[in-house]
């Protein structure tokens, strides 16, 4: 009630002996949710699906941009898997898309991209995070849209933070990912 006068409580079900939980010492950021490390301790954390979809088309040229859809953030010491859809375009044949995985400090990962084309296809082995890739490294991406496919796993070490893309075309190209792109990460471990 708005008055503040009823209360919430939670019941045990059976169990052979007792069970002690550790509250966090503050409330979680919005969309959080308590994960129990095994021991009682409970901490906020991301949960198990973090789901984004560009609801429009992005511009991307030869300056290094952060997409504007595809933020996460990540807690320490865990595992997740990646997997994206992404529709994108460069504005000549001979044009190549960049990306780099910014990453919080300690992460690993083995993270590749498919780059579905009429001409050729690429895979690119994405295995350092903070790094530069080009995802089209024939430079041949085609001046329609094309697919890419990116998949993988992402290990953070012991510092959380957010975990991004950020979008670069070779010189004096331009490019686009489009509206319906996704990416989803799962938390695995």
């Amino acid at each position: 009630s708005s008055s503040g006068t009823n209360k919430t409580t939670f019941a045990a079900q059976a169990q052979s002996a007792d069970i002690a939980y550790v509250l966090p010492a503050s409330q979680g950021s919005a969309n959080s949710v308590l994960t129990n490390d095994g021991s009682g301790n409970l901490s906020w954390g991301t949960g198990g699906v973090l789901f984004a979809k560009k609801s429009s088309d992005q511009s991307i040229s030869a300056t290094a941009t952060d997409d504007a859809n595809f933020t996460f953030s990540l807690a320490a010491n865990k595992t997740y898997e990646i997997r994206g859809i992404l529709k994108v375009y460069t504005s000549s044949t001979s044009g190549a898309i960049r990306c780099q995985f910014v990453a919080p400090t300690g992460t690993t990962q083995f993270v590749t991209s498919f780059a579905n084309r009429s001409a050729q296809d690429d895979v690119v082995y994405c295995t350092s995070a903070n790094t530069y890739y080009d995802l089209s490294p024939s430079n041949s991406m085609s001046n329609t849209s094309d697919v890419m496919m990116i998949e993988g796993t992402i290990t953070t070490g012991s510092t959380a933070g957010t975990y991004k893309i950020t979008w670069q075309c070779n010189s004096g190209k331009t490019g686009t990912v489009y509206t319906g792109s996704y990416m989803k990460i799962t938390l695995v471990q």
